[in-house]
């Protein structure tokens, strides 16, 4: 799971509020079809680590849990796979330039930071279930530079409603919803389960919460300059 997704899969666990009912189901049901490729409920399970873990620290029965990871997990897998598309399709890929103040601004943080995300560090059992080897600093600059420059295009092309979240000072919501929905409609995404379906499209639905006042939406620069 990358930095990125990492962060995103936290925010929206943390979030989202669904049905049980779910989970109940074989894992090589295909649950979506993203660019011809399947997802089904084995991949975007946790293991029996993961679940225990996921309870304990939400305070929510395995059931709810498990609900809740998967349709979390969904949604991260459906958003890299569209946002690797699209910056395919636009020829994006990370800027030096923005790399290189990225790790000057910080490249010593991340050298230093241990291998469990901050969000998980002071739960032992989490942060034991979602430990993984830690990654050097270029390549989560990179990675990082390519995220804000697929969302910049992504403004510069849909416009819609922005939003402030704590990993990302401005994230374009509306244009998410604008190119899901592109996708959709041109048969590229599909969600065959309702279930997961509701729980995915309703996360980039108004109301908002945070929503930034267009003026002060700004993407001419990364927010790290």
């Amino acid at each position: 799971m990358s930095l990125v997704s990492r962060q995103f899969f936290l925010v929206f666990l943390c979030c989202i509020f669904s049905s049980s009912n779910a989970f109940a189901r074989s894992a090589d049901e295909i649950v979506a079809v993203v660019l011809g490729d399947s997802i089904t409920i084995g991949e975007v399970s946790p293991t029996g680590e993961e679940l225990n873990a996921v309870a304990k620290a939400t305070g929510v029965s395995r059931d709810l849990a498990m609900s809740q990871f998967q349709h979390a997990q969904l949604t991260e897998l459906i958003i890299k796979a569209v946002l690797d598309d699209y910056a395919l399709q636009k020829g994006i890929e990370a800027d030096p330039a923005m790399v290189k103040r990225f790790l000057e601004v910080f490249g010593e943080s991340l050298a230093a930071q241990d291998d469990v995300p901050k969000e998980v560090g002071e739960d032992e059992e989490l942060a034991k279930a979602f430990a993984e080897k830690k990654r050097a600093p270029k390549e989560v600059a990179e990675e990082q530079v390519k995220h804000w420059l697929i969302e910049k295009a992504m403004y510069e092309e849909f416009g819609g409603p922005v939003v402030f979240r704590s990993t990302a000072p401005q994230y374009p919501v509306g244009a998410y919803q604008k190119l899901l929905t592109q996708y959709a409609k041109q048969e590229k995404l599909i969600i065959r389960a309702p279930a997961f379906a509701g729980i995915f499209w309703r996360g980039f639905e108004p109301p908002y919460n945070a929503e930034i006042e267009p003026q002060n939406v700004d993407f001419s620069k990364p927010w790290w300059y």
